[in-house]
């Protein structure tokens, strides 16, 4: 009466092996079903695995089943503190445009990412920031992404990225009181020399009569200092002596008319910042001179104001002359 056949029986067992293996457990169904213990613990880790979570689910969305499985496995390593990397760029189809520019925020992010006290107080964010990148690595790599929560994370990578370093800059920064550097009120005056040489000649001499004249002005405390250029900008000995003995030429006027020795400081390694920068020594001319800043702070701010500051606060003073010139606005 309740006798079965054994096609029937056959026919049972092979839908039932059917649906067991259309029902097979994936990475993305293993991951979900840690989803409610991930979110208890409030660890990158679990954040991380977090990302990769919702992140292979919106891959499966798009029917990229490939990447949701792959996403989804790097999410259970990280759940299980195994170590996961950000993706390589050259293991995906990625633009060679873009290469190079991923490679470098790659290894910003690895960076980061072994900073330990970062995982501790920021542990969202740079959860955020490492599924950002893979996101953005694979993004670019196929033209399956249409989703706009897809296209974003090149440009919310890149300010998380920033963000994050800026903080963690900011902890590092030495907490005690800075003394203020006030911004330097001075003139410049410049004295040029002929190739390979360190006489002053007429024409220069007037100009240094114009600096002996400026400082009679001064009722209190000035500084001078003096910074030299050679001939062109190869760093040897030649070059060092001929800035050495063109800064001693002016150096030996100013102390001759009045200057006082304390007055004077000097920079004997050249300008950071020459005029004008070339290799060609006709048009390097313009840099054969010593430059005398004149400061009227007085000589115990002046000395020891920083010269690139100094050149910079000159630069800047050059360009919005320029500008006003042409008649532009600062």
């Amino acid at each position: 009466m309740f006798g079965i056949s054994f096609k029937t029986i056959r026919y049972f067992f092979a839908v039932c092996l059917v649906c067991c293996c259309q029902h097979r457990a994936t990475n993305l169904d293993e991951l979900s079903s840690k989803e409610s213990l991930m979110k208890s613990e409030p660890v990158f880790e679990s954040y991380l695995a977090l990302e990769y979570l919702n992140f292979a689910r919106k891959l499966k969305n798009v029917k990229d089943f490939k990447n949701s499985e792959y996403f989804a496995q790097k999410g259970l390593d990280t759940f299980m503190r195994k170590d996961v990397i950000p993706e390589n760029p050259l293991n995906f189809s990625t633009d060679n445009s873009q290469v190079k520019e991923m490679i470098f925020m790659q290894k910003r992010l690895e960076e980061i990412n072994s900073i330990p006290s970062l995982r501790v107080n920021l542990p969202i964010q740079l959860a955020h920031l490492h599924y950002l990148f893979d996101c953005w690595i694979s993004k670019e790599s196929s033209a399956i992404f249409v989703s706009e929560d897809l296209a974003y994370c090149k440009t919310t990578f890149s300010k998380l990225m920033e963000e994050i370093e800026n903080y963690y800059y900011q902890t590092k920064k030495d907490k005690t009181q800075k003394t203020e550097i006030i911004e330097a009120k001075f003139d410049r005056f410049k004295i040029n020399f002929d190739i390979q040489s360190s006489n002053i000649n007429d024409k220069e001499t007037e100009q240094l009569l114009k600096v002996i004249n400026h400082l009679k002005k001064f009722k209190g405390e000035y500084s001078i200092i003096l910074v030299g250029n050679a001939d062109d900008n190869k760093d040897n000995l030649l070059n060092q002596n001929l800035i050495r003995d063109r800064i001693n030429t002016v150096k030996n006027y100013l102390l001759a008319n009045g200057v006082i020795d304390y007055q004077i400081s000097v920079n004997y390694d050249g300008e950071d910042l020459p005029d004008i920068v070339t290799s060609d020594s006709q048009n390097y001319k313009i840099n054969r001179n010593v430059a005398i800043y004149i400061l009227n702070q007085g000589k115990e701010n002046a000395s020891p104001y920083p010269l690139p500051l100094l050149q910079n606060l000159y630069l800047k003073k050059q360009i919005n002359q320029g500008k006003e010139k042409r008649g532009l606005k600062n």
